[in-house]
């Protein structure tokens, strides 16, 4: 069965970001992110990159293959990345006459810590 993107209940480092104050974020090493009644321990990788002013990445890593990725989805009763869960775009979700989208917008998970 192929499981597309727009169908995968996603979430992404940038919302978890969004949702925590910046002092109270660069403190957290983990998040709980709960879709369908599945929690899952979610941890934040961090690392030292290049820049002229120097500072450091945040990553998530995959519950399911343990590497670390920027998103994480909800699909077929399981937490994981679009390389272990092997995700498929669409050429055009959009429909060509009305602009609307395909498939109806998927509930927004809840994240905690």
């Amino acid at each position: 069965m192929t499981i597309y993107r727009e169908d995968v209940l996603r979430v992404g480092l940038r919302s978890i970001r969004a949702q925590f104050k910046p002092s109270v974020f660069k403190q957290l090493d983990h998040v709980i992110v709960e879709a369908a009644f599945n929690p899952v321990r979610v941890n934040l990788l961090r690392e030292a990159f290049a820049s002229c002013k120097g500072g450091m990445r945040t990553w998530l890593e995959c519950p399911g293959c343990k590497l670390r990725t920027g998103t994480i989805g909800f699909a077929n009763g399981a937490w994981g990345c679009n390389r272990c869960q092997k995700w498929h775009g669409r050429h055009n979700p959009w429909t060509q006459r009305s602009g609307k989208r395909v498939s109806a917008p998927l509930p927004v998970p809840m994240v905690s810590v």
